[in-house]
């Protein structure tokens, strides 16, 4: 829940985006949209212009909740990390520095597939193909 709420404070995003931008199947993410609704979260609304497509955005009362949820994951994660020793902290720092690493990597890694799958994309009909480079 807090993951799609943080996705939603950067703007309004379509069903489809939160799903790719989340690693989730559009109709999980629709599922937990929903509940989300129900709870007054977020709210959805329908393009004028295309009525399939669903435009989600946080609420006022999702920016709270947001909020809430934050400040209780860093009161936790403070509490954890004040019952770790010196050799345990130094252990933590060292982890941390190679988990930066390989997320370095996976964002590289996402945004290349990304690019990859743009560009596989066929051409609507009538329209030129893209320029290959």
């Amino acid at each position: 829940m807090a993951i799609l709420l943080a996705a939603l404070e950067e703007g309004a995003q379509g069903i489809t985006q939160l799903a790719e931008r989340e690693g989730l199947t559009q109709s999980t993410a629709t599922r937990v949209v929903i509940g989300l609704e129900a709870q007054g979260l977020v709210r959805r609304t329908r393009r004028n212009d295309d009525r399939r497509f669903v435009t989600v955005e946080i609420t006022p009362a999702g920016r709270i909740e947001l909020r809430r949820l934050r400040t209780n994951w860093r009161a936790a994660l403070k509490h954890s990390l004040a019952a770790l020793d010196d050799a345990e902290l130094a252990g933590l720092a060292a982890a941390s520095e190679t988990l930066q690493r390989v997320i370095e990597v996976l964002v590289d890694t996402a945004a290349h597939d990304s690019a990859s799958r743009v560009l596989a994309r066929p051409e609507p009909p009538g329209q030129p193909a893209a320029a290959e480079g």
